[in-house]
């Protein structure tokens, strides 16, 4: 994660900071693939339960995340943009709190993501958001850039 954030930050001119609100989903426990997906297709469909004992649930993980995403967009210059990254269930939380995607909407993002991947959101003064640009579409603008 953290290359990815360099990789990132550097090709936008930006110094990255790190801020623990912003860090993916607690949840513990190693688990085959087809029961870990299972796991994230609960943590989408009932974001207010953690589908696994030790996990946080998307409703939690999504309210950290975006209270530490306003709090940041809100001491960025006005003309300045922020760069926040993460890992997917937390990204996907957020969206699903932000009311971006709904719950269907939010596990079938969590599916597409490639790694890594980037999304551009817009916050307005009162907090709504805006998908400018979905996950897949974000890294290679970036990258054509350079």
């Amino acid at each position: 994660m953290e290359q990815t954030v360099r990789s990132l930050a550097g090709a936008l001119g930006i110094e990255p900071v790190a801020d623990v609100r912003c860090r993916e989903t607690d949840g513990e426990g190693w688990f085959a693939e087809d029961d870990f997906v299972a796991l994230v297709h609960r943590f989408h469909l009932v974001p207010s339960s953690p589908p696994s004992p030790r996990w946080e649930s998307a409703s939690a993980a999504g309210t950290r995340f975006v209270a530490a995403l306003r709090q940041l967009t809100a001491a960025a210059p006005r003309d300045g943009s922020t760069l926040v990254c993460s890992g997917g269930r937390v990204l996907t939380a957020a969206l699903l709190e932000l009311d971006v995607v709904d719950r269907r909407g939010a596990h079938a993002t969590w599916r597409r993501l490639a790694m890594p991947d980037a999304c551009l959101l817009e916050l307005d003064a009162v907090g709504r958001a805006e998908l400018v640009s979905p996950f897949g579409s974000t890294l290679r603008r970036v990258n054509a850039s350079r």
